[in-house]
This record gives C-alpha cells, sequence and structure tokens, in this order.
C-alpha cells in the first residue's frame, strides 16, 4: 500500500513508515535519511516553527550541493572538469535562480506584510533580500563567460572565471545560510504570539497561489527537501492540502520530471562521466 509520502521518500532513498496524518504533526525522530540544516529550528516541533522550514529547507539542500560541486576534489579549475561547472550553471538559472527569486518576492509581497500587521519586524529582512538577489545575480552572469572560454579552449580564461564563480557561490552561502537563520530565530516567536496555525495556513495558501507559474518546480523542489527532513508522514500531509488537479500533475509528471531533469543534473555535477545522466522529457519541468 503505497502512499504518495512512501513514493516520494522511495525516490529520496528514505525508508520509513508511510501513514495518513493531518498538517499539523511533529517531526518525527530521526530515520535513515533525515536531514534538517537548520541551526536555528533543528528541534522543530510546532507549526510557528515549521512553515520556514518548508523553503529554506529546499534553499539549504542545493546551497549544501553547490558547496559539494565546488569542493577541491571535485573540481579543479581545469577544463578537464568544466562540464561539472556547466551543469551547475544551467541548473542555477534554469532552476534556483527564479525558485529563490519567487521566494523572496512571495516574502515581501505577503509574508513580511502578513507580519506586519500586527507586530514590527526588523528593516534587515527585507533589506538583505537586495544583496542576496544581488548575489544571484552575479552568479548567473557567469554562465555565458564560462561558456565562452570553454568553446574557445582557453584553459587561462577558465581558471580565473572559475575561480571568481567558486568565491561567488561560497559567499552565497554564507550569506543566504545567515540570513535564513536570522529569519528563523524572529520570525517563530513572533508568529506564536500573534499569530495562528490556521492564519498560517490561509497565507501559505495564499504563497502557494501566488507561486502558480513555478509550481511545476518549485513544489517538487519544497517536496524533495521535505522528504528529508520531515519524513513521508509531513509529505503526504502537505501534499492533502493542495487542490486535486495539482496533486495529479505533481504525482505523474512534476515530481518524477524534477527529480530527472533538474536535481538530476544538479547532482550529476558530482559525477565522475558527464555521460552518466540525460535529460529525459523536459516539457514538465520548465517555466512556460
Amino acid at each position: 500500500q503505497s502512499t504518495w509520502g512512501s513514493w516520494i521518500a522511495k525516490r529520496m532513498d528514505i525508508t520509513v513508515s508511510s501513514a495518513h496524518v493531518d498538517v499539523a504533526v511533529p517531526l518525527k525522530p530521526k530515520w535513515p535519511g533525515y536531514e534538517n540544516l537548520s541551526r536555528v529550528l533543528q528541534n522543530a516541533e510546532h507549526w510557528y516553527e515549521i512553515g520556514l522550514l518548508y523553503p529554506h529547507e529546499a534553499i539549504r539542500q542545493d546551497l549544501k550541493t553547490f558547496t559539494q560541486i565546488f569542493g577541491r576534489d571535485n573540481v579543479s579549475g581545469s577544463l578537464n572538469d568544466a562540464w561539472k561547472v556547466q551543469r551547475f550553471l544551467e541548473y542555477f538559472s534554469k532552476f534556483f535562480y527564479p525558485m529563490v527569486h519567487g521566494h523572496h518576492d512571495v516574502e515581501e509581497k505577503i509574508y513580511v506584510p502578513w507580519v506586519k500587521s500586527r507586530v514590527s519586524v526588523p528593516d534587515r529582512i527585507c533589506m538583505d533580500h537586495k544583496q542576496l538577489l544581488d548575489e544571484l545575480d552575479l552568479i548567473k552572469s557567469f554562465g555565458p563567460t564560462i561558456n565562452v572560454a570553454v568553446a574557445a579552449h582557453d584553459e587561462t580564461a577558465y581558471h580565473t572565471e572559475f575561480e571568481k564563480l567558486r568565491e561567488a557561490v561560497l559567499g552565497l552561502n554564507g550569506f543566504m545560510c545567515d540570513h535564513l537563520a536570522e529569519e528563523e530565530t524572529i520570525f517563530p516567536a513572533l508568529l506564536k504570539e500573534h499569530f495562528t496555525e490556521a492564519e498560517e495556513q490561509q497565507v501559505i495558501q495564499r504563497i502557494i497561489k501566488a507561486e502558480r507559474s513555478l509550481g511545476p518546480i518549485m513544489l517538487p523542489w519544497i517536496l524533495s527537501a521535505m522528504a528529508k527532513w520531515g519524513g513521508p508522514e509531513r509529505v503526504a500531509a502537505f501534499f492533502k492540502t493542495l487542490p486535486a488537479p495539482v496533486r495529479y500533475l505533481l504525482r505523474s509528471r512534476w515530481q518524477p520530471s524534477f527529480e530527472q531533469n533538474a536535481h538530476g543534473l544538479l547532482h550529476s555535477a558530482l559525477g565522475h562521466s558527464a555521460d552518466e545522466w540525460t535529460a529525459h522529457d523536459t516539457t514538465c519541468c520548465t517555466i512556460q
């Protein structure tokens, strides 16, 4: 008897018993494959803590992979492994960049104004977004210069661009993780004091609707990370809150396509050969 939660957990190499539960379920004890990368919410159990993990853990999981890709034991900065950097840049441009842009957009237009309707929020939360978006733009801009150096077989130019890109990626990881940790320090206390779980669920649904154009990549991205930090029970609970047509598309098209064509692309940059991964039908996993 397979549930959506156990299905995605299997894809993520996580083995736990399947169950049907309500949305407000506490995090279970650690299981094989469990991973929560938050500095602040390692023991999150309450609704006012867990909601932030939905997007934040997806971001942190990718950032962790980025730092692994740019580890000196994976890439040397020579043209021999330039294909790994090109695949990182392709994933970054097609998937991570629009998803993080979308996340910060709804934070500024929906989430933060919602919280500010009852309590003050430090201005630096949104001020950080400007620097983060500038850093995203910088990393994305390396795509053309890296490709030109590779096409020209220019080892010197490639190595120079590679080192600058590596520095930018590691810098983004540090600043982004600091920013997410600050949000996770500030918002849970405000939510607990001034809002209810039902009100937060309403704003989450507003956010999902606002991000519907990103649905084919955003929802699979969040659910893939959730399978690690929340397990099949929480994936199944979140899945039940979505409209039936969205559930159908997730199960039949979006999630399989994302795992193969998005995360498959990204994680192939940790492999030994460019031939180990190939894209399948990508029409399910693109922004129209």
